[in-house]
Order: C-alpha cells, then sequence, then structure tokens
C-alpha cells in the first residue's frame, strides 16, 4: 500500500497511540485530531501533525462544517474515527466525497445499531437472543421484576445505564439520565430483564454486509467498575458469539469496525446487550491477535478474511489500570477478588502489552504526567479523561 495520509480523529482516547503507531510504522503520515488540547495521541513521535476541533456533542453540525474547511485546507487520503465522530462522519459523509475516504457505513445502518431499541428490534427479526426489553414512555408496567436495566437509547461506555430494584431507584435513575444526557422529553427509557453472568465483547471488521473476522474478548477490569469500559482485557474463542456477530453484520450491511457486547447467562447462553458501529479499546488487542481492523479500515479494496484470530493475548491501559487498582485497596464489594486481580496485575506476563507504552515511541511518555493528573481527577472527582472523551464525542440523534 501507498504512503497515506490519514487524519486520526479522537485522538484523547487511550487506545489511539497504538492506532498512531500502527499507521506511522507502515509509512503513513499522521494527523492526530481531537477537542482536547492535549490529547494523548498528539504526544507520539508517529503523529506528524495536530488538529484540536470542536466539541462534537454540543453542535456536530458545528463539527462537520470545521472538518470540512480543513480539510479543504489540509487534504488527506483517509479519515478513520476512534469515537462516536464516526456516526457523523457517516451522516455528513456525502458532502466530502472527493476530499477523503472514509471507512464507515451508511448512516441509517449505523443508527440502528447506535440506538438500542433499534438493535433489540433488528436482533428480534433475525433471532440473536437479548434480554426481554420494554420501551417505557410512563411509569413501569405492573408486571416487571426486578433488579432491572435501565438504559437510554444512545450512550456508550457505561453512561446511560443503571440497575434499579425498585420502581422508586427507577424514576430517581431515569429522571437522573434525563438531566445528565439533555435528553427531549419524548425520548422513553429501555427497561432489560438483569442478566446475571460476565459480559463478552467483540470487535470486527465488516465490508459491505460481510464479516471479516471477529474478536471475541473479556474484560478483565473495567472502568467505571461493572460494566465501563476495559481496561484490562483478554482475548477467546466463543463461537456462537461470533456466529451472532456475523449474523448481525449481515441483517445490518455494516461496514468498516463494529462492536458487539453480550452477556452470558449462567446456562452460558450469550445475550445481546449494546452495538458500536466504531472502534473501541479492544482495537489493539485485534491487531496483537491477528485482526488487522487498522489495515483494513484504512484500505482501498475488500480485505481478505482473517485466517485465524489467537486467543490468550492481553492489553492493558497502564495509568487507568493504576488507578483501579489502587481503588481496589479500599474496602467495599468483592474487596478481596479485587485485591486478587490487583496483586495478579503486579506480575508481569509475556502474554500481555500495554496500550499506553511502547519502547520505539518514548517521545509519547511526555503524556504521561497529563495521564497521572487525569487519574487523580477521576479518584478525587469521579471525572477524567476516560469519561471526558465519552462527554466530548457523545452523539445523540433524536
Amino acid at each position: 500500500m501507498k504512503p497515506l495520509r490519514v487524519l486520526v480523529t479522537g485522538a484523547r482516547a487511550y487506545y489511539a497511540l497504538q492506532v498512531i503507531r500502527c499507521l506511522g510504522r507502515r509509512g503513513h503520515s499522521v494527523t492526530a485530531a481531537d477537542s482536547d488540547p492535549h490529547a494523548t495521541g498528539f504526544y507520539s513521535r508517529y503523529t506528524a501533525a495536530t488538529w484540536v476541533y470542536p466539541r462534537i456533542d454540543r453542535d456536530h453540525g458545528a463539527w462537520f462544517d470545521a472538518l470540512r474547511t480543513y480539510l479543504r485546507r489540509e487534504p488527506h487520503d483517509v479519515i478513520l474515527p476512534l469515537y462516536e465522530e464516526a456516526l457523523a462522519l457517516s451522516r455528513y459523509a456525502p458532502a466530502l466525497a472527493g476530499l477523503a475516504s472514509i471507512p464507515v457505513g451508511d448512516y441509517a445502518g449505523m443508527m440502528q445499531l447506535h440506538d438500542k431499541r433499534r438493535l433489540y428490534e433488528l436482533a428480534a427479526r433475525i433471532g440473536v437472543p437479548v434480554p426481554r426489553t420494554r420501551v417505557v414512555a410512563g411509569p413501569l408496567p405492573a408486571d416487571v421484576t426486578f433488579p432491572l436495566v435501565v438504559k437510554v437509547g444512545q450512550s456508550s461506555s457505561a453512561r446511560g445505564v443503571a440497575i434499579v430494584h425498585s420502581a422508586r431507584e427507577f424514576e430517581k435513575a431515569w429522571q437522573a439520565m434525563q438531566v445528565s444526557h439533555r435528553l427531549p422529553g419524548s425520548v422513553p427509557a429501555i427497561v432489560q430483564d438483569f442478566v446475571d453472568g460476565e459480559q463478552l465483547c467483540t470487535l470486527s471488521f465488516a465490508w459491505r454486509g460481510a464479516c471479516k473476522g471477529t474478536l471475541v474478548y473479556r474484560n478483565l477490569c473495567e472502568f467505571p467498575r461493572n460494566g465501563g469500559a476495559g481496561i484490562v482485557r483478554t482475548s477467546i474463542h466463543h463461537a456462537e458469539i461470533a456466529k451472532h456477530v456475523q449474523t448481525l453484520i449481515e441483517a445490518n450491511g455494516s461496514h468498516g469496525v463494529v462492536g458487539f457486547d453480550f452477556m452470558i447467562d449462567r446456562n452460558g447462553r450469550p445475550w445481546l446487550t449494546d452495538a458500536n458501529p466504531r472502534p473501541t479499546p479492544g482495537i489493539f488487542l485485534a491487531q496483537r491477535c491477528g485482526l488487522d481492523l487498522v489495515g483494513m479500515a484504512v484500505g482501498s479494496e475488500e480485505p481478505s478474511a482473517a485466517a485465524v484470530v489467537r486467543a490468550g493475548l492481553r492489553t492493558r491501559i497502564d495509568p487507568i489500570v493504576a488507578l483501579w487498582m489502587l481503588r481496589s485497596l479500599l474496602p467495599g464489594r468483592d474487596y478481596w477478588r479485587r485485591l486478587r486481580m490487583t496483586l495478579s496485575l503486579l506480575i508481569p506476563k509475556r502474554c500481555s502489552a500495554s496500550d499506553f507504552f511502547s519502547i520505539d515511541d518514548l517521545r509519547s511518555l511526555r503524556a504521561l504526567p497529563i495521564a497521572a493528573l487525569d487519574a487523580v481527577r477521576t479518584l478525587l472527582r469521579g471525572s477524567g479523561g476516560l469519561l471526558e472523551t465519552v462527554a466530548a464525542s457523545q452523539y445523540r440523534d433524536y
């Protein structure tokens, strides 16, 4: 492949560093872009240029206008989105024709996955198991059983999700979500039966409805705990989930990087709970396991299907893992399990690699003080870079 000029958006995401490194090592010229002027991806030696753009969550139309103006001034071959700006790119893609290629699907298809209500309707039609789901525009139906999972229709990374044990808890949780997500009054709550089990995640590349390879992985640690983004993850094999993913991609006509989340019940049955029509923190793990999502995304031709996706490898986001380990020393629920995991993470493992550190990119260590400060802020205030990435790049279209 000839060298390309690639605009990587969402550069504050911790997994942006490895994506930028992967592109740079292949000879591509990378522009890292984000609304945060101190985005982690700005500090890589493989970053040739940087661009600070407006926040997407405040006005995605203004974000697109800024992007189009920038591309007219600074031509690029490919735009590679790393977060929910992928949805805005899909929406405005026709207006970017001739300026850059964008590895995303059509807007209707992406919204079918991004909007949980449409996702669950799709899954029900094609036979992919989903927990019993109801759309609630007012009080809860009298026949519901608790606990229930309450969800905002368009949200990600543990924002807009709560487990409730009573009708009163539901009312409080939903009112809080309406405020935090600035929801129009017409948007209903989505409530699902609670599945008591573990979560498994996937990340795939799709080419116009054809699945070219799927990574299945387990989050060993999540931040925030119990449903947040995976910060230590390990690859596994799960044929049934891989088959469900293929079915979903074919039915949706997906194109580009796409992920799905499943809950595994006590009988071992997987239940679809969420979809992400864009990259997720599992992207570096996919690269390590032989699924070249980055190369497939920037390629101009249909890629060959991945022959083997290895199991048993790990990746981790070190600054947030350190924060997780620190919090695990505090008393609380699952204390002994968390302590055992903390001790396990202190032992170096040949199968594990860092999303953050790389021996050939020591320049990126300049981002470490910022990451450390962010970790302290997260510990003291309950907010920080990982959560701010979600907030600043959140995309909604009701």
